[in-house]
């Protein structure tokens, strides 16, 4: 196993190698540099983003990083907070008004130099990959770090397998941190019986089977599959192909026939990877992981309902974080009991230029963000430029990642949802709100 610290341990895999061909962003590469060294002279540097998942742990692992070098680095995140305009700026997957500081936009445009003012990015949908790529130029940058930048594309169901992020899962498999293999994106499908591992998987979201192992184990024994509360998927590989075949069509076959898009076998058996044993106990990260980074990663994005703060220090604290799961399961509780009746109740509220659907329940979500993802998975609520809402307890909530799925500007109605009286909670904004006047204005703004 290598050192925790050390940089990329082949220059095949180093961002300037990537960008080989590309003389352009290699030009701003070298601005970027130039950015970096200035922020080591002036010891201090701040960092803005918004309360999304993957920008936030991008956030963390350029925090993490500057200061093990000796930086002062202070996170953002608005509307929260908002950075100055003295002090050096590293904005992520945030556009900034042009300042006097110097100032780094990680940024998904042209990568382009202004004066002192860096926009740099790749061809590349993961803010979090280009950070760690990026600071393995000049720093050491550590390998627990590296894993939430797969996380996090997980996270934004993006393909792992190219750019960026295949560059680091080479890293982590040369270090044997990680292993390729045929993965199932089922719920800890390595310890627990299939019964409880499919009843309690969120991503793909078994709705007729949520939080309910003895109405699964029903579902295989009526299709003449042999599956009890004590098999597992290894059981099931030991039966041989046919059987695991069988398995995953009746799983495809029940998403199949409660969701509103076509589903894909890939969605549950797959090429991905999956943590090592060896790594678990020497970095002191998650053994979730050793179950594939899929469903882990979906656990994972549940912590930004506890604060985004939680974000920020998931990277250097995830074994510690043992409400996630619990927050987690909760919440497959939780959709069990309040989905179904609000898909079929579901209201649609149109403003200028945006419409929001809202989902009512009677109680608040335990994870909003994790429910909006939920629902997002049967086929509701996916339509671009399209905002979804929940009303609960007299009160609208608007996971933030539901603005960022949507393609809307986060900064903009962060903005205005801020001057219209609207608080994060979370990983939500959240008002009292109980006839839906406050959202419709909210739109309207």
């Amino acid at each position: 196993m290598s050192n925790s610290t050390q940089r990329s341990s082949s220059p095949e895999l180093s961002l300037e190698s990537f960008l080989k061909a590309n003389e352009a962003a290699k030009k701003v590469l070298d601005a970027a540099k130039n950015f970096f060294k200035e922020v080591e002279e002036y010891g201090y540097a701040r960092i803005f983003t918004y309360p999304v998942f993957e920008d936030l742990i991008a956030a963390s692992q350029l925090q993490l990083t500057l200061e093990e070098k000796g930086i002062t680095a202070i996170v953002d995140i608005a509307p929260i907070a908002q950075p100055d305009d003295e002090s050096p700026l590293v904005s992520i997957d945030a556009k900034v008004s042009k300042r006097k500081a110097p100032t780094l936009e990680i940024y998904p445009t042209t990568p382009r130099v202004d004066g002192n003012n860096v926009t740099f990015w790749v061809n590349e949908p993961n803010p979090s990959a280009v950070v760690i790529k990026l600071l393995e130029e000049l720093y050491l940058v550590k390998e627990e770090y590296k894993l939430f930048s797969i996380v996090a594309s997980y996270v934004m169901e993006r393909d792992v397998w190219g750019g960026l992020q295949e560059l680091i899962i080479q890293n982590l498999m040369m270090s044997g941190i990680l292993v390729k293999d045929i993965t199932f994106s089922l719920y800890k499908w390595k310890s627990l019986p299939i019964c409880y591992s499919v009843a309690y998987t969120a991503i793909p979201f078994f709705l007729t089977f949520s939080a309910n192992p003895s109405k699964t184990c029903e579902y295989f024994k009526v299709n003449d599959l042999e599956i009890d509360d004590t098999t597992t998927i290894n059981d099931l590989t030991k039966e041989g192909e046919d059987t695991l075949a069988n398995f995953i069509n009746l799983l495809l076959r029940s998403l199949e026939n409660i969701s509103k898009r076509k589903r894909d076998v890939i969605e549950i058996i797959f090429e991905g990877i999956e943590l090592t044993e060896e790594a678990v106990t020497e970095y002191g990260l998650p053994k979730l992981l050793t179950h594939g980074f899929k469903q882990g990663s979906f656990v994972f994005l549940t912590v930004i309902d506890l604060s985004p703060f939680h974000v920020l220090l998931l990277p250097s604290m995830s074994t510690h974080y043992y409400r996630m799961e619990e927050l987690y399961q909760k919440n497959i509780v939780f959709a069990r009991d309040e989905v179904p009746a609000s898909l079929l109740n579901a209201k649609l509220i149109n403003g200028v230029g945006k419409k929001a659907i809202v989902y009512s329940f009677t109680s608040s979500p335990p994870s909003p963000t994790l429910t909006y993802r939920m629902i997002r998975d049967l086929g509701y609520a996916s339509d671009a430029g399209t905002l979804v809402a929940f009303n609960a307890e007299s009160r609208t909530i608007i996971p933030v990642d539901s603005i960022k799925r949507a393609g809307l500007d986060i900064g903009y109605l962060i903005r205005k949802a801020s001057a219209l009286g609207w608080r994060l909670e979370g990983g939500s904004l959240v008002k009292e709100d109980e006839k839906g006047k406050e959202l419709k204005a909210l739109l309207e703004a």
